[in-house]
């Protein structure tokens, strides 16, 4: 999955990494953010599917993260 993702955003202004609760593990999120690094993707954001909040709250506890950053691009 990661390795077709890493060549079509080749072609994308962006991609957005699709992590899946419950069945992705740490690693394997840090391995796909480090091979779409590897092919300059420009990742702009993650979504968690098959969310649970009630499982997540008992598993891992309440979480929550808020990020940007501003960058600039060449206009051709």
């Amino acid at each position: 999955m990661v390795t077709d993702a890493a060549v079509l955003s080749q072609y994308a202004d962006g991609v957005i990494l699709v992590v899946r609760q419950n069945f992705a593990t740490f690693e394997q999120v840090e391995l796909a953010k480090k091979n779409l690094d590897q092919v300059n993707a420009v990742i702009l954001g993650a979504v968690m599917n098959n969310y649970d909040a009630k499982s997540a709250d008992k598993e891992s506890g309440y979480y929550y993260s808020y990020n940007y950053d501003y960058s600039t691009t060449d206009a051709n």
